[in-house]
């Protein structure tokens, strides 16, 4: 989902490296990147570098997710989502950051964390991190979009070093599938 999102939005299919260490505030959307999404190794560390308050700031965090994890632990906002509101739960970031409300769809506490979230982000514009462990490359957009509003490409998103992993193409696959069978 994130490199069919990121062809459509930057014109090549690739894996951003994103700088957990230099993100005053952190929104993930079902990304456990503390215990396995992407690169867990390195974003556990650079997370814990950015929660020491000796540092002189610490990151805030929020978390929307489905299943209780660790990434979701070490938060200091979680909301419980369904699966199915991944892309609302994006959707409603986005707009409230235009100047409009939360899905109603959404529980008022998610809502509330929400509008909290992007007063944080906000108030960090280039300094912010936002990520979905979603595999649907509309979501994936949404939060593209949403890191493009935020200034946070080339600051805590770096396209210039792409990642290399998970090349795979899900519908080439399922295509030499349907073509064996």
């Amino acid at each position: 989902g994130i490199r069919i999102a990121n062809q459509n939005s930057f014109g090549e299919a690739l894996i951003p490296n994103y700088h957990f260490d230099k993100a005053k505030v952190i929104v993930s959307i079902s990304a456990d990147f503390i215990s396995n999404w992407l690169l867990p190794t390195k974003y556990s560390t650079d997370y814990s570098k950015s929660r020491k308050p000796e540092n002189g700031w610490m990151s805030k965090h929020y978390q929307f997710e489905s299943v209780y994890s660790l990434t979701g632990a070490n938060a200091d906002y979680r909301s419980q989502i369904k699966p199915s509101q991944e892309g609302i739960t994006a959707s409603s970031i986005l707009s409230v950051i235009r100047g409009n409300k939360p899905s109603e769809l959404l529980s008022e506490e998610t809502s509330a964390n929400v509008v909290k979230c992007v007063q944080s982000l906000k108030e960090n514009k280039g300094s912010s991190l936002v990520v979905s462990g979603s595999n649907d490359p509309n979501v994936q957009t949404i939060v593209n979009a949403i890191n493009v509003e935020l200034n946070n490409y080339e600051s805590t998103i770096d396209l210039a070093n792409p990642l290399n992993l998970f090349k795979a193409n899900d519908e080439e696959v399922a295509s030499l599938i349907g073509e064996i069978e």
